[in-house]
C-alpha cells in the first residue's frame, strides 16, 4: 500500500498515472494532433521503453495551475494499452509504487494489492 504522507512529501519517487483519461487523449478522437504525429509520439515512447506523459497535466503545471509534482505524470490511456509492454511501467507495478492522480496531482486511487 502507498504511503500517502511520503507520497505527498516526496512524489517523484512514485510513479503517476492520471486516474482519468483526459478529453484530447492522444487516443481518442478528439487529439490534438493527426493520426501520423499521434503514431510517431508513441512509437518513440515504445522505442525508449518509456511513458508517455500526458500533455494537460504538464501544461497545467508549467503555467502554474497546478502542482509541479502534477508535471511527470503519465497519460492513462498509454498506461492502459501499453502498460504490460513498457519496462518503466512493469517495474512500477513490481514495486507497488503506481500512484493515480487527479488534475492537481493529488491522489485518488491507489494501485490494489494482490
Amino acid at each position: 500500500m502507498i504511503d500517502l504522507e511520503d507520497f505527498r512529501a516526496n512524489p517523484i519517487h512514485y510513479f503517476q498515472v492520471c486516474a482519468e483519461r483526459c478529453d484530447e487523449c492522444l487516443f481518442t478522437k478528439h487529439r490534438i494532433v493527426g493520426s501520423r504525429r499521434m503514431q510517431e509520439v508513441i512509437a518513440e515512447a515504445r522505442a525508449l521503453d518509456a511513458a508517455f506523459l500526458c500533455h494537460k497535466h504538464s501544461q497545467r503545471a508549467a503555467r502554474g495551475e497546478a502542482s509541479w509534482k502534477a508535471a511527470n505524470v503519465c497519460c492513462r490511456a498509454y498506461f492502459d494499452t501499453f502498460g504490460d509492454a513498457v519496462l518503466v511501467i512493469r517495474l512500477a507495478h513490481m514495486l507497488r509504487n503506481i500512484v493515480f492522480v487527479d488534475a492537481n496531482g493529488d491522489p485518488v486511487l491507489q494501485e490494489q494489492e494482490g
